[in-house]
């Protein structure tokens, strides 16, 4: 029978043999509540940001004798009521060259209300309008707003063949 021969080995202290493991064991005990924490946690106010807004459709375009009608809907979501809301929009021709910039004032807008505005454009033909843009925010008066927070808020959408950008 062979006997085994044992190689000298250096000696280790048990605290030198464990402190990898521990310091391993500590760093997951750490990150999986951390983890947990961000997975259970929803985007900051995702859904609230997305609540709080000025929603602008351009719901419908058309020719009134020699005027352009366009009609909008606007939904305040901001929280707060609007006293005075006015734009300054930018209508570009089927060249995507500008043809006119004008302004438009919808007026008092409740927290909560969806309002329909309607503005008819003399010697314009709606074939003619291939985009509005809305380029910026002339008047946004209420409490705590200012047109910088407003034009932040608005969201535009079409019905019509016409894009309403901002």
């Amino acid at each position: 029978m062979k006997s085994l021969k044992l190689l000298p080995t250096k000696r280790r202290s048990a605290a030198a043999l464990y402190c990898p493991a521990i310091l391993s064991l500590i760093t997951l005990a750490l990150t999986i509540p951390a983890i947990t924490f961000l997975a259970a946690t929803p985007p900051a106010n995702a859904e609230e940001a997305a609540k709080k807004s000025i929603a602008i459709e351009l719901n419908a375009q058309q020719q009134v004798g020699t005027a352009c009608q366009l009609n909008f809907i606007i939904k305040n979501t901001l929280g707060t009521a609007i006293d005075d809301l006015t734009f300054e929009i930018v209508l570009f021709d089927t060249n995507a060259q500008i043809s006119s910039i004008m302004t438009a004032r919808s007026g008092t807008l409740p927290d909560g209300k969806t309002r329909v505005k309607r503005y008819a454009l003399k010697d314009k033909n709606c074939k003619e309008i291939s985009q509005i843009l809305i380029n910026d925010v002339k008047a946004c008066k209420g409490e705590a707003l200012s047109p910088e927070i407003c034009l932040a808020a608005l969201t535009t959408s079409s019905r019509t063949d016409s894009k309403l950008e901002l």
